[in-house]
């Protein structure tokens, strides 16, 4: 499995932009693509179409705070599958995700909740 982040503390910089046009890409060339909405605001999200981020109600803060709380999870809880062929795990304003992790510890739970499918 190969993990592409786009990182950038500045906003305006096009990374929701990129994120998209890369997954999209990806895509066209065959591989199986997830894409993570970590932005809070949820762009990525309500770019694909996904619907106002503020009332999808699985997010990425979901299933993270069903992992802390020691819930069952489906792997597919939450993933969208978009006509273009990418997958997508939506983000919100919801902020509990900020309270209880780490950035590295963040990560780490964002890639074991999907590394068996997208490899």
């Amino acid at each position: 499995m190969q993990v592409v982040s786009i990182v950038n503390l500045k906003g305006g910089v096009g990374k929701t932009t990129s994120a998209a046009n890369l997954g999209y890409s990806m895509a066209v060339l065959g591989k199986r693509v997830l894409l993570i909405d970590a932005d809070p605001q949820g762009s990525l999200s309500a770019s694909l179409g996904i619907g106002e981020p503020d009332e999808i109600k699985t997010t990425l803060a979901t299933i993270l705070m069903n992992i802390v709380n020691e819930e069952n999870i489906d792997p597919e809880e939450g993933i969208y599958h978009h006509e273009e062929g990418v997958d997508l795990l939506p983000g919100n304003s919801d902020k509990i995700h900020k309270r209880c992790f780490s950035r590295n510890k963040y990560q780490s739970l964002c890639f074991s909740l999907v590394k068996r499918k997208y490899h």
